[in-house]
């Protein structure tokens, strides 16, 4: 597998400098889980969150080149959100 540094590979986990190396959360369908175990947490503990919209896509791998559409198809529904967190991407992003 390309891309990682020496030592480091996606199927064995390593700790460095207090850092975890290896696959990701999102890998494998987890994000869908992350995500709703995430609201699942924060409403157990019983503290306020927004609306929350749960995108689900399986086109990750090939560069989701449909999701456009269906953000613009499902504009009214989705409404102007204060976060976004795309966690199908290697790095995740938060914009506001």
């Amino acid at each position: 597998m390309t891309g990682w540094r020496e030592g480091l590979g996606a199927t064995t986990p390593v700790i460095q400098n207090d850092r975890l190396y290896g696959r990701g959360g999102a890998d494998d369908g987890y994000a869908i889980y992350n995500s709703v175990m995430s609201i699942k947490a924060i409403q157990e503990l019983g503290l306020a969150h927004p609306r929350c919209i749960i995108f689900i896509e399986g086109d990750e791998e090939s560069g989701s080149v449909d999701l456009p559409y269906y953000f613009d198809k499902f504009s009214e529904r989705i409404g102007n959100p204060a976060v976004l967190v795309n966690s199908l991407i290697r790095k995740c992003r938060i914009t506001s």
